[in-house]
């Protein structure tokens, strides 16, 4: 295992048994989920280094399924101390829920980003998600709010989509689009502005689909 992913194991372990709630203020929940954010972002440099470093093709599909077996551990330890927490709301909580989130997406980043070359992905996946290849992120001329919108629109419009599919959209969306604001989503918001959106996101959304409407027409 790479000294980045037993980074974030220790660090999972260590929030996932903690006992009682030790973040007593926003400060404090600030300041640890910025650095968290940080290590996770160097473990993905990380993999994608030590995974372009590997020439074997055997050992390259090895390294990616290792990864992939651990990050889905780490989500599955995430979910359960979520579970057994008294305390929903408490800045322990989220933190805790701001990690499953953020291991999510670099789970999905394994899966997907390397999935031409992993079999990581069950056989039976479509032949155009098994030829996925990542793609520079399309920067999108709406609000990050309005595009979690937009995402739960195209869900609630799209008959009989499984629950696995919607889980997998935000991360991929998160993943692969940039806002007008931000090129760097965060998914905890966007979630919140998904399940809760507000009046403003709406709108802009509403906008932004009136201008391709718009486009569509002088097609």
């Amino acid at each position: 295992m790479s000294t980045s992913v037993i980074t974030l194991t220790s660090i999972v372990y260590h929030l996932c048994n903690v006992k009682e709630d030790n973040l007593r203020d926003k400060k404090q929940y600030e300041a640890q989920k910025a650095a968290l954010l940080a290590e996770i972002h160097t473990i993905r440099e990380a993999i994608v280094i030590n995974a372009a470093s590997i020439v074997n093709e055997e050992e390259h599909q090895q390294f990616i399924k290792h990864k992939y077996r651990i990050l889905t551990l780490l989500e599955s330890l995430l979910e359960e101390a979520i579970s057994q927490k008294g305390n929903k709301f408490s800045f322990t909580t989220q933190l805790l829920k701001e990690v499953l989130s953020h291991t999510g997406v670099l789970n999905y980043f394994v899966r997907y980003h390397f999935s031409q070359t992993s079999n990581v992905r069950k056989e039976g996946s479509s032949a155009s998600v098994r030829n996925f290849t990542a793609v520079e992120k399309m920067k999108l001329d709406i609000s990050a709010a309005g595009m979690a919108v937009l995402t739960k629109a195209f869900v609630k419009s799209t008959p009989h989509i499984s629950r696995k599919a919607q889980e997998e959209l935000i991360p991929f969306v998160v993943e692969n689009f940039t806002s007008k604001q931000t090129d760097d989503l965060a998914i905890t918001t966007f979630k919140k502005n998904y399940r809760h959106p507000e009046r403003a996101a709406i709108d802009d959304a509403i906008g932004f689909l009136t201008r391709m409407i718009s486009h569509l027409r002088k097609l």
